[in-house]
């Protein structure tokens, strides 16, 4: 799933992959990684500015927050039956 959602990115210059929570991740990441990393190297063709798209981070990490929030809310009003517990769901929705 993660190499096609990759090679349709590149292809067709997606702008954001928020089908899945994994495209979500994703991008999240790889606008925080662009919002920490340190330009050193003077612009050039070999080495372009890294600069991240705020606008896109503040879509995204409410996003991702979302569900994990939900996650967590169904996790805790599930019914557990007499083969699984509780906690069981809990582990799993983090």
């Amino acid at each position: 799933m993660g190499l096609q959602t990759a090679l349709i990115t590149k292809l067709f210059n997606a702008e954001m992959r928020t089908t899945h929570i994994t495209g979500i991740a994703t991008d999240s990441g790889i606008e925080l990684g662009k919002l920490l990393y340190r330009n050193i190297n003077p612009p050039s063709d070999t080495h372009p500015v890294v600069t991240p798209h705020r606008a896109r981070l503040t879509i995204l990490i409410p996003l991702i927050s979302v569900f994990f929030v939900i996650g967590i809310m169904d996790a805790l009003r599930f019914k557990p039956s007499k083969h699984t517990t509780k906690s069981l769901y809990l582990i799993n929705a983090i």
